[in-house]
């Protein structure tokens, strides 16, 4: 499998955020040796995986990945990698970057630019959307470039500014 192939099944197995992800990558020096290493049966005892972890190794072929990205495809998401040029070099410097980075758009804004984005609750309070708005829109004004995140059914303001700041 190609790189991005390695990782998005990396993800689909540990999780996106997971530092597993990282550990695997150091261990094994690559993302198609990680794959390669985690899919052999007999290595299970060796790596001290949990069981949940174990079983989405055996139930997650090459597949699913396609399935996957059929998925980012039919959503008109491309797919940035640690390794790719155009990945924000600002997050190469936190403790646990993500290995992949799903977006729609111009990548280039990703770069260079001070970026926001919300984390939060799916269950918010009226006063932290209220909070929300106005802070969000206080940061698009001072030239902020919009992150959003599309969780849904979290009202996501900063989709909303995207679409007025590219307006």
């Amino acid at each position: 499998m190609e790189e991005i192939r390695c990782l998005l099944w990396l993800v689909m197995i540990f999780g996106a955020g997971n530092p597993r992800i990282w550990k695997a990558l150091h261990r094994y020096h690559s993302p198609q040796k990680a794959v390669e290493i985690l899919r052999k049966p007999e290595t299970d005892a060796d790596l001290h995986l949990p069981e949940h972890t174990l079983r989405r190794i055996r139930q997650t072929g090459e597949d699913k990945v396609d399935e996957m990205l059929e998925r980012c495809e039919k959503l008109r998401l491309s797919i940035l990698w640690y390794g790719d040029a155009a990945y924000p070099e600002q997050l190469l410097s936190i403790v646990n970057p993500p290995v992949l980075l799903f977006y729609q758009g111009d990548s280039s804004l990703l770069q260079n630019h001070l970026l926001l984005t919300i984390v939060g609750t799916r269950n918010p309070a009226e006063y932290s959307l209220r909070v929300e708005k106005t802070i969000c829109h206080d940061l698009v004004q001072m030239g902020f470039v919009p992150v959003p995140q599309y969780l849904k059914p979290y009202p996501d303001y900063l989709y909303l500014l995207v679409l007025l700041h590219l307006l």
